[in-house]
């Protein structure tokens, strides 16, 4: 196991130390898709999607960054309001597996702080960029 994915790990662990829940494991029903978006939010696409999700009554996971969302809050707060589920996806999108500890921890961190922020709740979530 590489040192960014034990690292991840134990920022993940750390930021959910204060409070543990278990998740119970869901079985969906065949055909169940899990609509999941990266890379947000901004300003052209996002209010774009959410208008469609809203009329077709479809909920989405949005992974966003945390660059991206210090700009945009209002759309954090609409994607939160409409019953969407936000997380991070770092602070700007880099390969993880290639920085220091120290940028690592930051990519993890600042972006979660400032999502948390935004929300007004900690969120406990991070897809890492490039599947990694």
């Amino acid at each position: 196991m590489n040192k960014s994915i034990l690292l991840i790990s134990a920022v993940c662990i750390g930021m959910a130390a204060t409070a543990v829940t278990a998740v119970p494991y869901w079985r969906p029903a065949k055909g169940t898709v899990a609509l999941t978006f990266d890379d947000g939010p901004n300003a052209k696409d996002t209010p774009q999607i959410l208008d469609v999700l809203k009329r077709e009554h479809v909920q989405a996971t949005f992974f966003v960054l945390g660059s991206f969302a210090k700009k945009h809050p209002k759309l954090l707060r609409r994607m939160q309001r409409e019953g969407h589920a936000v997380s991070s996806h770092s602070m700007w999108h880099p390969n993880l597996k290639k920085l220091s500890e120290r940028k690592l921890k930051y990519q993890v961190v600042a972006s979660r702080d400032i999502i948390s922020r935004i929300l007004g709740k900690k969120i406990r979530c991070l897809r890492p960029p490039f599947g990694e």
